[in-house]
């Protein structure tokens, strides 16, 4: 509650100003030859029950004693009047009277008082009409008044339903500052992060290795396997150890002869000076397992005809090719791919098919595929050519045809004439580096084509492992660039 030494209090039905000390409503008038007494009558100042009223003058000079406000809201004051004996500034006929109550150290001033009152010596008013009450010029609203408490309501007459103190602080049931006494919330609540207490520990580690399960990364941390992970916690509790694979020698090219594949728990090694561990003896023309001219072993149910009509010279434009030379057509069988890096490349071809050149008009069936196995080619597959020469290296060929509208597809039953044959690059030239962009899996000799490197981590030049603006170069902050397969 507001305690006040000094007030100002604006009268606006008068258009004057009170100010006085409250200590003035202790004021005992001198009693002199004239008074005039002013009733308020019961119900008037029900919301002052208790207080003191007291009379004014205009200018704020008290000009009466102090008379409780009553029980039923009635009250009473005898305004004291100037005579010739009392030596004293009193009321005069005709001056303004102002009303005021003192509760509860508060001033309350009366105004609109209606009818307004002017002194009048020996005289009695009852005030009967409507009346204003006002606390430092604001209209009076009773309630808490007190801000300090919770049921403060912006009142500025305190009528004792203040109750509950104010007391600020976290009020969030889950918080980690959480104030149990807090009646309101000052936005101060701290919350542990997801997945931890207060104290920053792992609400859930069950093999307690200070990692949050739901944080674990399963996988092999020995950084000598094959598939160690640089992210990995360990087995966490996903069920069962985490096993660590050794890297062992061998070859893993797809073209050699003894290639090891890669299994759940080898991992072959290719990176070796010059690829050394591997081996290759080529495609044999005549079909796999030991075929040969007089018995290939790629003979399957379909096939399809060409013809090389050399002595034709309306149809034939040239040829590279040398008696002895075999020209064979091959197939794929087998495809490198990575997604992540779009690479897609043949790793795996087979013969199906060959004739061996003698200068003369030849010809030759194409085998495709027995109920789409892997035992030819399938139908509308690209025919891909080769020339293996007497010194055994195997060349890539180039075919123009004179069949009309024949687009270089294997197709079941079709009889197609070459019209030209020419030799290109060595069939097993390329880069052997798994590390590059343009590998070749087929390649066993090196052809110095390798160019740029991939380079396979973070893409993010906000954070310290970027691994550089593109796929390539390779960069120092790449985390797991090399061979991509």
């Amino acid at each position: 509650m507001k305690k006040i030494s000094l007030f100002i209090l604006s009268v606006f039905a008068v258009g004057v100003t009170l100010a006085q000390a409250v200590s003035d409503f202790d004021f005992v008038p001198t009693t002199t030859d004239n008074n005039m007494s002013v009733v308020f009558p019961a119900g008037t100042l029900n919301d002052f029950v208790g207080g003191s009223l007291m009379a004014f003058k205009a200018d704020g000079a008290p000009v009466s004693a102090a008379s409780p406000v009553a029980e039923d809201g009635s009250g009473g004051i005898a305004a004291i009047g100037t005579d010739a004996m009392c030596g004293c500034d009193y009321l005069s006929g005709g001056d303004q009277l102002v009303f005021a109550i003192l509760l509860d150290g508060e001033i309350i001033v009366i105004t609109d008082v209606d009818p307004p009152l002017t002194y009048a010596a020996n005289t009695f008013e009852m005030i009967s009409g409507s009346l204003d009450f006002t606390i430092d010029g604001a209209p009076v609203v009773s309630g808490c008044a007190d801000s300090d408490y919770l049921e403060y309501d912006g009142a500025n007459l305190d009528d004792g339903s203040c109750a509950t103190l104010i007391v600020e602080g976290c009020m969030g049931a889950s918080a980690c500052n959480l104030n149990a006494d807090a009646n309101v919330d000052d936005g101060s609540c701290t919350y542990a992060e997801e997945g931890y207490d207060c104290n920053g520990v792992c609400l859930n580690d069950c093999d307690a290795d200070g990692i949050c399960d739901f944080e674990e990364v399963a996988g092999c941390t020995d950084p000598t396997a094959f598939n160690y992970n640089s992210a990995a916690t360990g087995a966490g509790c996903a069920g069962g150890d985490i096993l660590c694979f050794p890297v062992i020698m061998g070859c893993l090219n797809p073209a050699a002869d003894n290639f090891v594949p890669a299994t759940g728990d080898v991992q072959v090694d290719i990176n070796t000076a010059d690829n050394d561990l591997c081996e290759y003896s080529g495609i044999n023309p005549w079909g796999p397992g030991g075929g040969s001219e007089e018995a290939p072993t790629y003979i399957t149910s379909n096939n399809m005809s060409v013809l090389f009509p050399v002595e034709n010279l309306g149809v034939w434009e040239g040829v590279d090719m040398v008696e002895g030379d075999i020209i064979f057509a091959v197939y794929e069988t087998a495809r490198l791919e990575n997604e992540l890096v779009g690479y897609s490349a043949v790793s795996g071809v087979q013969c199906s098919g060959a004739v061996a050149w003698t200068g003369a008009q030849v010809g030759m069936p194409v085998f495709g595929s027995d109920n789409n196995q892997d035992n030819g080619f399938q139908e509308f597959e690209t025919l891909v050519w080769l020339v293996e020469r007497a010194n055994g290296v195997v060349y890539n060929a180039n075919l123009t045809y004179a069949t009309a509208g024949f687009d270089g597809t294997y197709q079941d039953g079709e009889f197609v004439i070459v019209s030209s044959v020419s030799i290109g690059a060595p069939f097993y030239d390329g880069c052997m580096d798994p590390y590059n962009a343009n590998f070749n899996p087929l390649a066993t000799s090196d052809d110095g084509s390798c160019a740029v490197s991939y380079s396979i981590g973070c893409m993010d030049a906000d954070k310290v492992n970027f691994a550089g603006a593109g796929a390539n170069p390779t960069h120092d902050n790449a985390e797991n660039f090399g061979d991509a397969f």
